[in-house]
């Protein structure tokens, strides 16, 4: 898997939470990056697309949850 530092950061926060809102992600990156609401909608995206995650809507807000292969992948 090819990850720059961020989209691993955020996937492993997800592993060990399996599920976290999105606005837990734009807070773990909040510093760190210029922009960090677009950049969790894009790493989200992109993490999604490789079926490491999936979104998920329990409560009504945006939320995410580790795949089975995102599990592997952290392996």
């Amino acid at each position: 898997m090819e990850t720059d530092g961020i989209e691993k950061e955020i996937l492993d926060f997800i592993g060990k939470q399996l599920l976290a809102k999105k606005e837990e992600l734009v807070r773990l990156i909040d510093g760190k990056v210029d922009d960090p609401v677009v950049k969790v909608e894009i790493i989200t995206r992109e993490l999604m697309n490789k079926g490491f995650i999936s979104s998920v809507a329990p409560i009504g807000e945006t939320c995410y949850a580790i795949t089975k292969k995102g599990m592997q992948v952290l392996k």
